[in-house]
């Protein structure tokens, strides 16, 4: 789903230009309330420390891009403006396809800049700073992003004042305050536009027992369980929220024990009483109100075996 929006004659003396969609602003998110939304989202951290990882990541950016890198951002790629042939061949690429500063060169970068933060810390701010944009994205807000000002807009023809959007007609597309900006951030743009057309939903990638340490193993009843992925905070005093062990007959058991729940992760006792057996597990949240409720599970069933005597 789209940002809220209306639509608005292209031409007002003329019906058969068409419409064309306007985003309606929601507000606008400053360095500092993005940094607070980070914190907010379940970044294990306060938002002084947030605002100092902006600040670093975009010194970091800069600097690479100064040296002539194509620059690996959250969401996609930062392209720098001014390719120099004799700059590139010196760092292993050419103007055509010129040389990647992945996310380790960005974090170490940042380090340099003094930023004396674990690589799991930066590492969990990069995941998510990229989620928490999209979500603003969508919900119609402008954001002062560390990699530059950005909004949404609709792109595409309506044909009448009662159209509604079609994907096969119409896109959600990033809009850049600073001029300055755009060329460099056409690969950013194109990946975080594909990422806008698909409403998010969780996305799980593993688990591990915390009692045992064992990593996408069997899970043991009365044990901790850290759960790894995307989007997967959830309103904890939602009964249709929250993680959900789902049996082969379909029975459904909503786990009631969180310890934590965030962007990235969340932690669980598995019900004590919960019989041994395979299940599904499943996480739902709504994420954007006007999504609804989404599910993501992992891909494969788990064996839970009982609490041990």
């Amino acid at each position: 789903m789209p940002p809220a929006f209306h639509l608005e004659p292209i031409d007002e003396d003329d019906p058969a230009a068409g419409y064309r969609g306007v985003v309606d602003p929601t507000g606008f998110v400053g360095r500092e309330a993005f940094a607070q939304a980070l914190v907010d989202e379940g970044l294990p951290t306060d938002a002084e420390t947030v605002l100092a990882l902006c600040e670093a990541e975009q010194a970091a950016m800069a600097s690479l891009m100064r040296e002539g890198w194509d620059v690996a951002v959250p969401g996609g790629i930062a392209e720098t403006p001014w390719p120099d042939a004799e700059k590139a061949a010196q760092l292993g690429g050419t103007v055509s396809g010129r040389a990647m500063a992945g996310k380790d060169q960005v974090r170490r970068r940042m380090i340099e800049h003094g930023i004396p933060h674990r690589h799991s810390h930066v590492e969990a701010f990069f995941s998510a700073q990229e989620q928490v944009t999209l979500r603003l994205l969508l919900e119609g807000y402008e954001i002062e992003h560390p990699i530059g000002r950005m909004s949404t807009t609709i792109v595409g023809r309506f044909d009448g004042p009662d159209d509604a959007f079609d994907p096969q007609r119409h896109e959600v597309d990033i809009e850049f305050g600073d001029l300055d900006v755009r060329d460099w951030l056409e690969g950013y743009r194109e990946m975080m536009r594909r990422k806008l057309a698909d409403p998010p939903r969780p996305l799980l990638d593993g688990y591990e027992d915390a009692n045992t340490g064992r990593i996408g193993d069997y899970l043991r009843a009365g044990h901790m369980v850290c759960l790894r992925g995307y989007w997967l905070r959830f309103r904890r005093s939602d009964p249709e929220q929250g993680v959900f062990f789902i049996a082969e007959d379909g029975a459904t058991r909503r786990v009631a024990s969180v310890a934590f729940t965030g962007l990235c992760e969340a932690a669980f006792v598995l019900p004590l009483d919960l019989p041994s057996g395979l299940y599904r597990l499943e996480v739902r949240t709504v994420l954007i109100p006007r999504d609804g409720l989404q599910r993501g599970a992992l891909p494969d069933p788990i064996l839970v075996a009982a609490r041990a005597a």
